[in-house]
């Protein structure tokens, strides 16, 4: 049964902070390049592993320097240059926003954890109520006692 005395996060964002943080993400989805791939495309384009990335930065640097002499001037534009620097910006801002994700997960399972854990406690106090005949209490158990149905006879303390 849960710790009912322990709550590790007991907070929430009011409606300014809330609005503010939807507003940054709309900010930087805004300032981001739009691209999008079909699913077909998304199964059929390479991915730039850490053995492609090597290749394609080798390239770069022979383009930049004994390729003038080598390659047909299609070739020598900034095309290679700029999708690999920007290729190095995107991870960069993937991993600042997987450690988001990260904290936001975290977050999301103390308090879905501590709720659900002291739900647990309250539907326990109806059932025990309920049995000794506290007015309401089965009311209370009625309106609860969907989430256990089809579930088996585990004890409460197991849920």
């Amino acid at each position: 049964m849960a710790n009912i005395s322990y709550n590790q996060i007991h907070q929430t964002l009011d409606e300014a902070t809330m609005t503010s943080i939807l507003q940054k993400i709309r900010e930087i989805w805004d300032l981001l390049p739009k691209g999008s791939l079909t699913d077909t495309e998304r199964k059929r384009y390479r991915a730039l592993d850490v053995r492609n990335l090597a290749f394609v930065e080798d390239v770069v640097r022979l383009k930049n320097g004994i390729g003038a002499s080598i390659l047909p001037a299609v070739l020598l534009n900034d095309n290679i240059d700029t999708d690999l620097k920007l290729f190095k910006q995107l991870k960069t801002l993937r991993a600042r926003v997987l450690g988001l994700d990260y904290l936001l997960k975290d977050v999301e399972r103390i308090v879905g954890h501590e709720s659900y854990g002291v739900g647990l406690t309250h539907y326990g106090m109806y059932k025990v109520s309920s049995k000794v005949g506290v007015p309401n209490a089965k009311s209370a158990v009625d309106a609860l006692e969907w989430r256990f149905k089809n579930q088996g006879n585990r004890p409460l303390e197991e849920l």
